[in-house]
């Protein structure tokens, strides 16, 4: 698989290579279950240590102790088993059985981080 790095464009989904999107989509994943461990923990999303002065501050903190173990393996996984064709299924892309696919290979790993996840919110 080819890849130069991280490089997208949030304002435009499909001007980023297939790794970079399956990296923005795993890591927004990520986010999800991590700012629902950390509310069912009873903290507040937007008191974060090394992020701040963002509304999820403190889930950046705690997904960025899991991303490179959980989702970022998953992501270039899910890249190199799509290399060409790859449909997202979001609104530019359409429909596509490829993004069952994604979801069932990260959906494989979201039980492991949300323990994960759920256990660093409560220390």
């Amino acid at each position: 698989m080819q890849w130069s790095g991280r490089d997208y464009d949030a304002e435009d989904w499909g001007a980023s290579d297939l790794p970079n999107r399956c990296l923005s989509a795993a890591t927004a994943c990520l986010y999800g279950v991590t700012e629902a461990a950390v509310l069912a923990a009873g903290y507040a999303p937007a008191v974060g240590f090394i992020h701040t002065g963002k509304p999820l501050s403190f889930v950046y903190d705690v997904a960025d102790i899991y991303k490179f173990e959980t989702v970022v393996p998953v992501a270039f996984k899910v890249a190199a088993s799509n290399p060409a064709g790859w449909r997202c299924g979001c609104w530019k892309c359409g429909p596509a059985s490829t993004w069952a696919a994604t979801a069932g290979a990260f959906a494989s790993t979201s039980g492991r981080m949300w323990k994960k996840a759920s256990k660093a919110a409560t220390r």
